[in-house]
């Protein structure tokens, strides 16, 4: 069935690469987890949590770095 009516324009770029979607090999579990953290003996949930609070750090230090630079000429 064919699409009818108007539309603004697409939700998404036209030919957008799905490599920054999901890895070529299509493995997602590969890039769970930072290196260093994938390398510790600890259990998959310690190392999501580890995992989300190293990304909650990175988050605020470029929240910072960003808020200071646009103050600081």
């Amino acid at each position: 069935m064919a699409r009818s009516g108007s539309f603004f324009r697409a939700a998404e770029p036209f030919g957008a690469s799905l490599s920054i979607v999901h890895p070529p090999d299509n493995n997602v579990q590969v890039a769970r987890w930072d290196p260093q953290i994938a390398a510790l003996s600890a259990t998959d949930t310690q190392k999501d949590e580890l995992q989300r609070r190293a990304d909650e750090v990175y988050a605020a230090e470029r929240i910072e770095r960003d808020d200071y630079g646009s103050i600081i000429p």
